[in-house]
């Protein structure tokens, strides 16, 4: 019998939709070694990085480092020009040294009383002798009662303004002692504030930043320059509160950082921050580089994974097979059907498969 060209096309047509319902993908668990890790993001920066601020109002003066530049503890970094201060510091610094004069054995106001008082002294031994041998007189009935009062009287009246005149020494020796000591701690406040205005290193690093320039206005704690460690650098990075129970002290991280294009560094989880920040819904996790970087550059952006767990040699699935509610797609000898699987670790490729399938199990790609 032979076919019409009307019933060739439609035998035609059924046999290649017959083939094509045939051809059906499918892979089965493999054997793999899987890593799993979480994603972070983040900037280098380094060591015991800081801001330095302004102790001080007025004008950049001088600067003396330049960025990059390693600096020693308390290296003068720029100095704030204080006129105005520096006048205020010679004129305590005189009437500091007024107060010590003042206050010293050669003190012109304790010598003028020193004086008065060897005079009194002198004189209050003339009294004394004198009020004794009157008073001898006066008991032999050789002189007039009235002639011993009078001497008795003198001698009193001396005795009296020697003990004065000794108290006012004291006196005046004291309130020397209370003028020296405010003195001395203005002189000191004003030094303290004189040097405000020479910056200088709190410590030993490299100056990153200089955020002012000779000539410009500077106000009492505005920053003025970003300092941070020589050798030493931390990475600051962000990790999503879904994965943050996975992170550890002391954990693997492999790090790309911007600068340095696609190499791939090694660092250690140091450190782990409690509080979520509300901004990203992250936590902050600090790691440490465990090799020698080229060269620091502050700020750069790092991406990082994290490596939570390894396994070798584990049945493993392509992640693109898996369905919602951690499924996926059978060919069996009775048709396609939907399996759980028991899942173990995953990365951003592959999923460790623990149940549900096995090597042998035909799985139907999408």
């Amino acid at each position: 019998m032979k076919l019409t060209p009307v019933v060739f096309l439609l035998s035609s047509l059924l046999l290649f939709i017959i083939s094509c319902k045939k051809k059906v993908n499918t892979v089965t668990p493999q054997s793999k070694d899987i890593t799993e890790v979480v994603y972070a993001s983040g900037v280098l920066e380094p060591q015991n990085q800081f801001i330095l601020y302004s102790l001080a109002d007025g004008t950049i003066a001088e600067i003396f480092v330049a960025e990059g530049d390693t600096i020693g503890t308390s290296q003068p970094l720029l100095r704030v020009d204080g006129n105005a201060t520096e006048a205020r510091l010679y004129s305590a610094e005189e009437i500091y040294k007024t107060a010590q004069q003042n206050y010293g054995e050669n003190s012109p106001a304790l010598q003028e009383l020193k004086t008065q008082l060897n005079t009194l002294k002198s004189r209050l031994q003339i009294d004394s002798t004198n009020y004794v041998r009157y008073k001898r007189l006066y008991n032999e009935n050789a002189v007039k009662k009235s002639d011993f009062e009078k001497a008795e009287l003198t001698y009193i009246n001396s005795q009296n303004d020697y003990k004065a005149t000794k108290q006012r020494i004291e006196n005046l020796r004291a309130q020397l002692y209370v003028t020296l000591q405010n003195a001395q701690s203005q002189y000191k406040i004003t030094q303290d504030d004189v040097a405000n205005y020479l910056v200088k290193s709190g410590t030993k690093g490299r100056v990153y930043d200089l955020l002012k320039e000779k000539g410009e206005v500077v106000r009492r704690s505005e920053a003025i320059a970003i300092i941070g460690d020589a050798e030493n650098v931390v990475l600051k990075m962000s990790v999503d509160e879904s994965d943050i129970e996975k992170i550890k002290i002391g954990q693997q991280v492999l790090v790309q950082i911007e600068a340095y294009g696609e190499k791939i560094f090694k660092a250690k989880v140091t450190r782990i921050y409690p509080a979520m920040n509300k901004k990203d819904f992250a936590f902050r996790v600090d790691a440490a580089i465990t090799e020698t970087l080229p060269a620091i550059f502050s700020g750069t952006n790092i991406e990082a994974n994290i490596i939570i767990q390894e396994k070798k040699n584990v049945l493993c699935l392509p992640k693109s097979v898996m369905m919602p509610g951690d499924t996926v797609l059978v060919k069996t000898a009775d048709g396609d059907k939907k399996v759980k699987v028991q899942k173990g670790i995953e990365n951003f490729e592959y999923v460790e498969v623990t149940g549900g399938v096995d090597a042998y199990t035909q799985i139907i790609t999408k």
